[in-house]
């Protein structure tokens, strides 16, 4: 799908050289010297950090979308806290949702050769099945999108546990995206 933009401008032609106007001919009070002083300003910035893709679950499946972090690094722990946030209201309109609950305890416990540990409570483990899967789908697809990432094994207690993958298959090793390659809603 493709849309084009045309744009037009409205108004008076370029010129060489700008046209004189007498004073008489300004509008009221521009020539006039100001009365009071310019309102002192304030501005803020906040710094701009690192930017990361987070996935939501979208109707065909997981959909990356961009967050910018408050650090100038992107680490699986700060992108992990992102997915509980949900999506933003326009992402909302377009039909994505987060299926990771905020009331779920998930963190990043380690990263060794490519696999990323992933601690999830039981609160996680107590999700319906499409629910899971959705979530188990934006975690791993969101953490396989940092760099050095490749798979994903998920915990709790300290124990490694099997996780649903979309066929339905019980999944005892590190899960990849193809475990999760047309997660979506249910």
């Amino acid at each position: 799908m493709s849309a084009a933009l045309v744009v037009t401008a409205c108004g008076p032609s370029a010129q060489d050289r700008p046209d004189e106007i007498g004073a008489q001919d300004v509008p009221f009070g521009l020539l006039a010297p100001p009365t009071t002083a310019p309102p002192a300003t304030t501005t803020t910035t906040r710094p701009v950090g690192a930017q990361v893709t987070v996935f939501m679950v979208g109707p065909a499946g997981p959909v990356p979308v961009a967050r910018t972090l408050e650090d100038e690094r992107v680490t699986l722990r700060a992108a992990l806290a992102i997915l509980s946030l949900g999506p933003t209201d326009d992402e909302a309109a377009l039909g994505l949702h987060g299926a990771v609950p905020p009331e779920a305890d998930i963190r990043a416990v380690s990263v060794d050769r490519g696999v990323a540990i992933v601690a999830v409570d039981e609160y996680f483990l107590e999700l319906g099945t499409g629910e899971q899967t959705d979530a188990l789908a934006q975690i791993v697809f969101t953490a396989t999108g940092i760099e050095g990432i490749e798979r994903v094994r998920f915990q709790v207690d300290g124990e490694a546990v099997a996780v649903p993958a979309i066929d339905g298959s019980i999944v005892e090793r590190p899960v990849t995206r193809r475990d999760y390659g047309a997660a979506g809603s249910r």
